[in-house]
């Protein structure tokens, strides 16, 4: 999809960023796209459609946008698509922004549009195979957790210790562990948080850094995944072999 990105869109409540940490039920909206147009629906919703790519982006008015630590130059999405958005979390000040990537400034490591931390996260079958094994209810799938490459073919929580990682014939190159937040325990195809909170409370048991440099950076915030960013372009697609260059411990 030449005109799409990950993440170039936001949706704020004022100037405040909206997920579904706090709206769980944006897990049931449906996106889609077709010749150069994105289609958005919701049962109980009318179906809306807007061009992913707006031409007329460096002629509208800008403004700046934080998203945690990062800030970012955003112009309005159409009107009808804010307004749409409103209706369906029954909010009257929510607004959709697109990011205006030529002017941000973005420092290295850094995420290049609106991600929480970092470009990239990798997570593999095995790891989450391996924490549904420890739930005593309702698994989970990567839709709790949203990875840009899900991996198979190796053993659980090996990602934890891979510093470059080649996919196709682009390389990323580790920058953080996922801290996993709420985000993580709402059900994505209910639209509902878990009232145990799980998965983080089975993740709390068992995948916490508990050493002195894990507590002071990670604050014992359970980890799974891996946050990389650029380090070589290329192409990447699904099904490719996937090579890394491990480290003889888990990386901080």
């Amino acid at each position: 999809f030449e005109d799409l990105r990950d993440r170039c869109m936001l949706l704020l409540e004022g100037d405040i960023f909206v997920t579904q940490r706090q709206e769980p039920s944006l897990a049931l909206v449906r996106l889609s796209y077709n010749d150069g147009m994105i289609y958005v629906s919701a049962d109980g919703m009318p179906t809306i459609s807007f061009s992913a790519l707006d031409r007329d982006i460096y002629s509208k008015e800008s403004k700046t946008v934080r998203v945690r630590k990062f800030t970012y130059t955003a112009v309005e999405a159409p009107e009808e698509v804010s307004t749409w958005f409103g209706r369906y979390l029954k909010k009257d000040n929510i607004r959709l922004v697109r990011i205006l990537q030529e002017k941000c400034v973005h420092p290295e490591g850094a995420p290049i549009a609106f991600q929480d931390e970092a470009s990239f996260h990798v997570l593999s079958e095995a790891s989450l195979q391996d924490l549904n094994s420890r739930l005593s209810g309702a698994t989970v799938s990567e839709l709790n957790f949203r990875p840009n490459f899900f991996i198979d073919g190796c053993e659980p929580y090996a990602e934890d210790r891979w510093r470059y990682v080649q996919v196709g014939d682009a390389v990323i190159e580790f920058f953080d562990r996922c801290a996993r937040c709420l985000q993580t325990t709402v059900d994505p195809e209910s639209g509902v948080k878990s009232v145990t909170k799980e998965p983080l409370t089975s993740l709390r048991t068992y995948r916490v850094d508990t050493s002195e440099e894990g507590k002071e950076k990670y604050n014992l915030v359970p980890l799974l995944g891996v946050l990389y960013f650029l380090h070589k372009e290329g192409t990447a697609a699904a099904g490719d072999e996937v090579r890394a260059v491990v480290a003889d411990k888990p990386l901080l």
